[in-house]
């Protein structure tokens, strides 16, 4: 039904002059179903692919990341059916 994508420089804060080293690429994703309404963003929804990511890696935060958010909608007679998919790829 549709698809978004935006660029991040970072998932979480970082401290001004960090020490951060990037550990390798990652990709995570989540998703959610719901009826009758789509749901465009959900914080429990980006957070747990965020999480996803970083257990591949075991780090903290993503940089120069690409999050993209897909809904799929399945009518099924009266009643339509959403599938929203949150996906992250970027550096751990």
């Amino acid at each position: 039904m549709g698809q978004f994508a935006w660029l991040y420089p970072q998932s979480h804060f970082d401290y001004p002059n960090s020490n951060i080293t990037p550990i390798g690429k990652v990709h995570g994703e989540a998703s959610m179903v719901s009826v009758f309404f789509p749901v465009m963003m959900d914080a429990d929804l980006q957070e747990e692919a965020y999480k996803n990511a970083l257990q591949q890696k075991g780090g903290d935060l993503l940089i120069d990341f690409l999050a993209t958010t897909e809904i799929t909608m399945f009518p099924i007679a009266f009643i339509n059916i959403f599938k929203t998919t949150y996906k992250v790829d970027g550096t751990a």
